[in-house]
């Protein structure tokens, strides 16, 4: 709480929590068509640091610190349909659609001196947040009995996302912004995979993310970059209709770079000059079940 560029996030939280139920059906011997539900639940926390100060015609006085937490259960969808024109060859094209969110919480204060205690009571609070939708293509290609290689490439419609505002019950508490306008962003993949055995499968991949984040609106809140994606998996087939897969990515991020200005007006107003360079990575472990009937 006492870094440097504090006045711009010090910190977040977000979580989803998707649940998809999906059927599939075969229409003809080379067509599958498919479609789900998504029942996504988010969960968010955001704590910030005002400069109460800057009132007062001393900038860094006085530090107001404020913690946000919201959540909602919102609904969505998704579409698919697979083409096989031969035993070895298959196509695939999805759709998810947008989730919709209107997190509803509470926002509560802490260094607020005497004289101010009546602007910064606790409150109720709300901010409107949309998951993007996902275009998706992907083709695999059998070599062998034993080998496969297949690729995967993905469109996120970001650009719906162009702000971060958090509106407060308590009317004597201007709305909270960070403007984001994010861009559009494409996602490439290939991998290959060996079965072992009759049941087992290993894989192993690499991918290209490109970040929607655009430069100059870089924030400490998502100090996001392009990635690259490193992965390896297995397959293991329990039954003839249960299934189980497990996975492993590592994900190397390009150094993200920022700098922000304030001029005194917007949405960045009293926020203060920030200079900064971060060094990012992500895990990610996977696990899915799948039965057939």
């Amino acid at each position: 709480y006492d870094w440097s560029g504090r006045y711009h996030g010090v910190r977040s939280d977000l979580r989803t929590y998707n649940f998809t139920p999906a059927l599939a059906y075969r229409v003809a011997p080379q067509v599958i068509l498919g479609g789900g539900l998504q029942m996504q639940y988010i969960k968010a926390k955001l704590s910030s640091v005002s400069d109460a100060g800057l009132a007062m015609g001393r900038p860094g006085a006085l530090d107001i610190t404020s913690d946000l937490t919201g959540d909602d259960l919102a609904f969505g969808a998704t579409a698919g349909v697979i083409y096989q024109p031969t035993p070895e060859t298959r196509f695939g094209l999805s759709y998810r659609s947008p989730v919709f969110h209107e997190l509803k919480g509470d926002v509560s204060f802490t260094g607020v001196p005497a004289a101010l205690a009546r602007a910064f009571t606790a409150s109720g609070a709300a901010a409107k947040l949309a998951t993007p939708d996902v275009v998706s293509f992907g083709a695999y290609h059998a070599l062998s009995d034993r080998w496969a290689v297949m690729a995967d490439v993905q469109w996120t419609n970001w650009s719906r996302f162009k702000e971060l505002r958090v509106s407060f019950d308590n009317p004597a508490l201007a709305d909270s912004v960070t403007e984001e306008h994010w861009e559009d962003s494409w996602f490439v993949a290939a991998g290959a995979a060996y079965k072992a055995t009759d049941r087992l499968t290993l894989r192993a991949g690499v991918a290209f993310d490109q970040s929607p984040v655009p430069d100059a609106l870089r924030t400490p809140r998502i100090p996001d970059e392009n990635r690259f994606w490193v992965s390896v998996g297995a397959g293991y087939q329990i039954t003839e209709s249960l299934r189980i897969d497990a996975a492993y990515t590592h994900i190397f991020v390009s150094d993200a770079s920022l700098t922000l200005t304030d001029t005194l007006t917007g949405a960045e107003r009293g926020r203060g000059n920030l200079t900064a360079t971060y060094e990012n990575h992500v895990d990610l472990f996977g696990l899915q079940a799948r039965l057939t009937f």
